[in-house]
């Protein structure tokens, strides 16, 4: 599962990436800590708006309920912010969006390691990347995605299951968002894609960057309100016990 990410890049650095504009720059907010359970702004760029990058929001709706999406949000039985890889060409779910798939930016995410005391410590995962004033490299989740047809979309990025570094990590569930290695960006948004070339991509597509991670504050957790979590420091190293 991948419930929490970053995206603190300018928008001239995500623009200069796929060499690929906003769809409107005004709207794109840099955060340093999101909340997929609140249903705010991912950036994307769709299978069938390739040319910009678009606001959607985290949380793919089904078309048969694109017609009242705060409805689809409010109720709790359903989490559409993940999709399992593994299983998207068999849930009723996914498997109509097969063909609407996206690329979903970030630069880190966190994920939370279990102890055996039952507390819970969420590390930052990233990418390094020297090259990068902050260190770290802007990378693309392999999504899927829906439409209402009025510039409204709505997303959800795979997940796979854990390599060693993320069992580590993620030790619980065992599970690590599907990055998509840059080979493979323009072709995960391609028209051209059967069902065989998607699952291909699937089977072959993780990136070959190697991850980082390091712990992060115990706010992290904290469900006082006057806490800031959308602030540089969440994303500071913590002295903590190894795993």
């Amino acid at each position: 599962m991948c419930y929490h990410t970053a995206l603190t890049k300018r928008p001239e650095v995500i623009e200069q990436h796929l060499r690929i504009p906003f769809i409107d720059v005004d709207v794109y907010e840099p955060y340093y800590y999101q909340n997929g359970f609140t249903h705010d702004y991912m950036y994307i760029i769709p299978q069938n708006e390739s040319t910009h990058i678009y606001p959607a929001n985290w949380g793919l709706i089904p078309k048969y309920q694109l017609n009242d999406p705060e409805k689809f949000y409010s109720n709790f039985k359903y989490n559409t912010l993940n999709a399992r890889s593994e299983d998207i060409f068999k849930t009723t779910t996914y498997k109509n969006h097969i063909h609407e798939r996206c690329l979903i930016y970030c630069d880190g995410f966190f994920e939370p390691h279990a102890h055996p005391d039952g507390s819970k410590q969420a590390y930052f995962c990233y990418i390094p990347d020297a090259t990068e004033q902050d260190g770290r490299k802007l990378f693309c989740f392999a999504g899927l995605y829906s439409s209402d047809g009025r510039m409204s979309y709505y997303t959800t990025l795979l997940t796979t299951e854990a390599d060693a570094f993320f069992s580590e990590i993620h030790n619980e569930a065992k599970r690590m968002p599907f990055v998509l290695d840059d080979e493979y960006l323009k072709q995960w948004i391609s028209n051209d894609l059967s069902d065989k070339d998607v699952k291909e991509i699937i089977k072959e597509g993780y990136t070959n960057d190697k991850f980082s991670a390091y712990p992060v504050t115990k706010d992290f957790y904290s469900r006082k309100k006057s806490i800031d979590k959308n602030s540089p420091n969440i994303l500071k190293e913590v002295r903590t016990t190894l795993f």
